[in-house]
This record gives structure tokens, sequence and C-alpha cells, in this order.
């Protein structure tokens, strides 16, 4: 338990207590001391202070500090303001692999005076010198100088570099961003996860030595262990708790993630080190997308650079990875790589700073102790939609196969997948029907494609598909320019009618391998191309399955001198495609979208065509592009809903989240009425099923202006649940005013949110 403030006055502590009681906010006390984690700091006289989110203090100042406890002794219990990173520390004299300077501890030079903008981290060590690879610290505590008080709900600014800018507040967060599913077995108690982050995390050191400036009480000492516990806490907020209880567990990884940040931005990289550095990427990415920080986010994003272990380790193999020499010298095993695992999604001990320490065989050194704890990651930013916020597949495509390889290997020993993480991936991994949406899904011989960088050498294609049905055909492939005959794909793969998945050798179907394929799984495929050799193989992975190599060097249908195309077709049946991503140069990037004329994610009119915007069943909304949605108005009946579940398909969930939909016990239809000049508009509506699991149990028509313009809507058959669906269609207003009448079928019709647009 933290102790307040000490040394104040009874009728300070009442009149500040009636204010809380009355305005329901943190107040601000006027202290002389501070006490929290066993660290106490003594000041000359009373200061403002209060605490942030998390719990951390703060202190307007410049204040004087007269003592901090315990007091420095020994070479023990020291202090340091805005310290740096992976440099020497002013903590303790003992601790291993980590050089002390006495000038850095500040606890030695009381009375002391803080600025504002500065962060006073004070230790606790432990009193006997740590044995082995123990820390010697026992816990730090955070005092933060602030030129005027925090605002209440204010994360605490990163405890690393100067900048103490209080940019970020616990009002901002963005729980529809995390999934609510139901709990699964081994499922820890929220208590004891939030338990684990009560106190700061500290990364000043990012090397093999970190582990040696970890506090015992505030974090797992070893990046193994500090991955599965964040691993634990990251899929512990996407379970099935009011946002009220996550909001705790939420507040504490969200500031682990700006301490992160703020660490990144005074030059940290969590390089590939064998077991030290991983689980750091995905907080910051949680962070990110919380609080809607696009600074937060472009330092996770590996376009802008690899700073984390989980990208610095993984790759896809190529044929310059066969027959390359490796490090045998520490007599640690190391296999070298053949022309069969060209394609393979792969992990490297140091990969990015030392390849010769790769190794193709399974038990390579750290494969598990780095894979097992990683996983939740992984898992966690699938259930989010942040994969391409991620942008490096080969990592996600790896744990996919890592997992296929170890699910067998399940307890709670420190190098297995831990049991929750288990039942998790098992439970949730897996693709969903609403995985089939209009624009990600080929029937009846119409063609889908989706453009990607234009590539002249060496890369890998990756995407995940779907068959609809056993025994149908369904083409994917690469080409020059949109596709729109199979002949036009220089390198193929395909769900062939046999019930067996092929690629294109030339111009004839073949596969090096057999793999069935499934209705409704999942299947992972890579494709590494070389333009300059015209030569391709293929990798695929069905969900919950081992990789299997349909192609090896196989050539392409046609010579092409670039590829900048990914178009599919099913000839049969229907089958999806999703998650394209290119990697290329040691980059990973997204593919370049293709204009639609019906979308999953939500379209606004420019701010000069757009004469009409409603949140239909919500209150006024200003969405990601700053455009304004006016409170639902227009109606003349109906009933409003609303929902927190996360939506799919749109940065702009709240506009998904609420509805209103037709009273089933009215005889009146639900009817919206808006008075617009005569002419001709766009009309864009949004919708999106959060209630129903099941095609037909809400189908309607919508008519404009008297004419039927939606035919049996089915929102779920469409796109799934919780996902984002807009339907355009053209109307013309002759009487001064756009009607619109949504006629139910089965169910009760339902509106998210309409736009209107000038043409």
């Amino acid at each position: 338990m933290t102790q307040l403030f000490l040394n104040r006055s009874f009728g300070r502590f009442w009149l500040a207590a009636v204010l809380v009681s009355l305005l329901g906010a943190p107040a601000a006390f006027a202290a002389k001391s501070i006490s929290q984690f066993g660290v106490t700091w003594t000041f000359d006289r009373d200061y403002q202070t209060g605490q942030f989110a998390n719990g951390d203090y703060w202190v307007v100042g410049p204040v004087k500090v007269t003592s901090i406890s315990p007091k420095p002794a020994s070479g023990m219990h020291g202090s340091m303001i805005n310290p740096g990173v992976n440099g020497s520390q002013g903590f303790d004299s003992r601790i291993r692999n980590n050089p002390y300077s006495a000038d850095l501890n500040v606890a030695l030079k009381m009375p002391l005076t803080v600025k504002p903008g500065s962060s006073l981290l004070s230790s606790i060590s432990h009193t006997t010198k740590a044995s082995g690879d123990n820390p010697q610290l026992k816990t730090i505590a955070i005092l933060t100088v602030l030129d005027k008080a925090a605002p209440a709900g204010s994360f605490r600014p990163p405890y690393a570099g100067t900048d103490k800018s209080l940019r970020w507040n616990k009002s901002k967060l963005n729980f529809s961003k995390l999934r609510s599913l139901p709990t699964v077995g081994n499922t820890p108690s929220l208590a004891s996860v939030e338990k684990e982050f009560e106190r700061p995390w500290i990364e000043l050191k990012t090397n093999w030595t970190g582990r040696y400036m970890h506090p015992s009480e505030n974090q797992p000492s070893y990046g193994r262990e500090i991955a599965h516990t964040l691993g634990k806490g990251l899929l512990s907020l996407q379970l099935n708790y009011s946002n009220a209880q996550k909001e705790t567990l939420a507040i504490r990884l969200v500031q682990y993630g700006i301490d992160v940040y703020g660490a990144g931005k005074a030059g940290a990289r969590w390089s590939c080190d064998g077991g030290h550095n991983q689980g750091r990427k995905m907080p910051l990415l949680l962070a990110g997308t919380m609080l809607g920080d696009n600074n937060l986010l472009a330092m996770a994003d590996t376009e802008n650079g690899k700073r984390f272990q989980e990208d610095m380790s993984t790759w896809y193999v190529t044929k310059s990875d066969v027959g390359r020499t490796l490090y045998t010298k520490d007599g640690r095993p190391r296999v070298k790589y053949i022309q069969d695992d060209v394609g393979i999604a792969e992990w490297g001990e140091k990969h990015q700073i030392d390849p010769s320490r790769d190794g193709r065989n399974w038990d390579a050194y750290y494969r598990t102790v780095t894979g097992s704890c990683t996983l939740g990651h992984v898992l966690t930013a699938r259930l989010m939609g942040l994969e391409k916020q991620w942008n490096w597949a080969a990592t996600f495509d790896y744990y996919d196969r890592f997992w296929n390889n170890e699910k067998g290997n399940v307890s709670n020993a420190q190098n297995s997948i831990q049991p929750f993480v288990a039942n998790m991936w098992k439970a949730y991994r897996g693709a969903k029907g609403g995985d089939y949406t209009p624009d990600n899904t080929s029937t009846d011989n119409i063609w889908q494609n989706e453009s990607i960088k234009a590539q002249t050498g060496s890369f890998t294609v990756s995407f995940d598909m779907i068959a609809s049905k056993a025994k149908m055909e369904g083409v994917t492939g690469l080409s020059t320019g949109k596709a729109d005959a199979v002949k036009d794909l220089v390198a193929a793969v395909r769900f062939a009618p046999g019930g067996f998945i092929q690629a294109t050798n030339g111009s004839t179907w073949q596969a090096a391998n057999t793999l069935s394929y499934t209705a409704g799984v999942n299947y992972r495929v890579v494709i590494s191309a070389d333009v300059a050799t015209d030569k391709y193989s293929v990798q695929v992975t069905p969900a919950n399955g081992k990789t299997v190599q349909i192609a090896n060097g196989y050539k392409f249908r046609a010579t092409s001198k670039k590829i900048d195309n990914v178009g599919f077709v099913s000839i049969s049946g229907a089958h999806s495609v999703q998650n394209v991503s290119l990697t290329t140069s040691g980059k990973a990037t997204s593919p370049e979208p293709e204009p639609k004329a019906e979308d999953s994610q939500p379209k606004t009119g420019s701010s000069n065509s757009s004469v009409l915007r409603v949140n239909a069943g919500g209150s006024k909304f200003t969405d990601k592009a700053g455009r304004v949605w006016a409170a639902d108005k227009g109606f003349d009946s109906g009933m409003t809903n609303s929902v927190s579940s996360a939506i799919a398909g749109t940065e702009d969930d709240k506009l998904f989240q609420t509805s209103r939909y037709d009273n089933a016990k009215s005889a009146q239809l639900l009817n919206y009425k808006f008075s617009l000049s005569n002419g001709n508009y766009t009309l864009r509506m949004l919708f999106a099923e959060s209630h129903n699991s099941a095609k037909g149990k809400r189908v309607f028509d919508v008519k404009a202006e008297g004419r039927v313009v939606v035919d049996n809507l089915d929102i779920y058959k469409r796109v799934g649940k919780n996902r984002a669906l807009t339907i355009e269609v053209p109307v013309k207003v002759s009487d001064g005013a756009l009607n619109l009448q949504f006629v139910p079928g089965k169910g009760n019709p339902q509106i998210n949110a309409i736009e209107v647009i000038r043409n």
C-alpha cells in the first residue's frame, strides 16, 4: 500500500476530502513528505502534490528535497534524476555488469533542489549482496516534478529523458479496441494480474545486463518471465470483463507502454539477444492503440526501423540463406539451411546482428525460451487487429509455426507455453465465419485484386485464405497489373477441385507435397518469388497444423519484369483472401488499397461535398478524420441501442456501436426524413451487426424516396458480427426532402449512421 501524504494538518486533509466527495475527482494536497513502496521523500515545506492515473506521485516544483529514506549508505539506496538509457547508474555500487557513478546518485547531495521537468527515481537495495543472476535492487519509486498541477487522470510522463509533457489521460482510453471474449480454462484472476504491474517497470538497460537493473519487487528480472507476465496481462484485457473492471490493468499496462516509448525516445533498442529482450513491443502498441496516439504507434511500426527483438529475430528464409556458414565454436547445435526451407518463417537467436548464430534445427538455443513467452503477445495483436500496425509479417507467420511445433509443450514450466495462453490460442486463433466480407471474397468467377508495391527482385507475399466448401476451385496469385484471367497470374496457388492445395509450375498445376484442405479453416500462404529468375516457392500452414511445402523453385507461367498485384477468383464455390503483406529489402509493407464501390470501412465524403452526417442512435461524434457527425435526428419512431464491442474494419468504432432500430411492437415503420435541396446525391449507410451470430436473424429492405435501394439486407451474412459495413446508393431528391424507410423482413431493421453527399 502507498502512504498518501505525511505532516499535513487535519483541517487541510478534511477540506480536501470534502472536495473529493463533492467533485468526484482526485484532489491535490499540500504535503511536506510523500511515501510510496517504502521510499519517503521529505521536503523543506509543504508543496502541492497529487497522483497520476497509475498511482505514482507528482509534486509542483521546484522542490527542495531535504532527505530520501532509506538514506544512502555503503553504496546502496541510490537515487537518479532523468536517468539515461544504457549508461552508468547511481542506484547501487554492487549491481553486476552495470558501472556505478556516485556523481549520478543525487541522494548523496542533500538538500537537493529538483526543477520542474524532472523524474526522481529512488531505490531500495537488498542489503545482502545478490548472488547469481538475482537483482541487487528491491524496488524503485518515481516522483515527478512538474511546473503545475497535473489534470486528474493524467498518465505519468516517461521517467527516461527530460520531456515531462502531460500528453496522455485515462479519459482518452478507447476500450472498444479491446475484445470481450469468454474466459478459457486456467484464466488467472484479474486481481492477481493487476498486482503484477502495481509498481513501475524499469527499462534503463536493454542488453543482457538489463536483468540486473530490474527491481525484484517491481518486475521479473529475465526477459522470458517479463514476456510471460506481460502476455498474461495483455490477454486478460481481451476477456469479457466490463470496462470498469479492466480499467486498473489497462492503465498499468498503458503506463508501461508509455515508459517503453520514453526509453525508445532516449535511444533504447531491445535487440535480439537470446532470452533477454522480448515482450516490449506489444505494450507500446496497446498504449498507442488505446490512446489513439500516432507517435507511439509509429515507434512500434517496423517500417520506421527495427527496434524490438520480436522482429529482429524473425525473417523468411531465402535462397541466400541456403548453405551459408554458421558459427559452431561455442558447441551449440546449428544446422545449415537447405533449399526446402526457402519461404519458411524462421527465428534466429541474434539474427539481425549476428546471423551466423541461426540454425534450421528446432533445438536451436533459446528457441523455446523466447517462443513460449511471446505467443501471447502475437495472439493479442491478432485479436486486436494490429497486424498492419505491427508491420512485420514474419513474426506472425513464425509464431504460427512455433505453435504447430510446440502445442504439445504446455505447462507452467518456464520454457513451456503457459496453460492460459495455450487455451486462448486454441479458442481464438482460428478463422471465424465473419472473415467472409464483400471486399475480401470472390465467388461466381468475379475477380478481386489488391495492389502491392511493384517488385523487380526477390520478395515475399503472405496472406490468409479460407475455402467456403470442400472440393471447390479458388485461385490466388501474383500478376503485373490487375488480373481478370487465371493466365494473368505468373505464380499462383489454388484450392483445387480434388480437395488439395496446388501451385502452378509453368502452366501446370502441381504440388511438391500433398495438403488437403477443409472448408472454414484458415490457411496461411507464403509465396517467395524472384523476378530475376522467374521462379517461386510456396509454404502453406493450416490453422493449428504443420507447414507444408507446396512449391519449391517452380517456374513462373510467363516472364515478368515486375509484380504489383495479388489477384484471386473463385471458379466454383467461394474463397476469401485476407491480411496480404509484402516483405522486401528487410521491410514489411501493407498493400496499397484499391478503391471499391462498397467497402466494410466507413467512408465519408469530403468536407465540401457531404451535406449531412447523422450518428443514428448516438450523440454528436467526431471521427478520426475530424469530420463531425450530428446526434441522431430526422427519425419518427424506433428505439436506440449501444454496445461496447470492438468493431472490425473501422477506426471509428463508436460510430458503429450505437444504432436506431425498428420497434417490433409498433405498427409504424422506422423512417428518417431530411430536408435537402433538389438534386442528385449519394446515400451512404453504415451498419454493424452486434447482436446476432447467425445469418437470417435480421433481414430487411431499405427504401429511399419510395424506391427499394437495398434488398434483403442481412448484415451478418454480408460481413459477420461486429464488423463495419458501408453501402452506397444513388438517390434523387425532387420534393425538397430525402425520405428513408426501413422495411422489416425478419427481425428488426437497424441503421448505425447516415451520410448524404451531393454529386
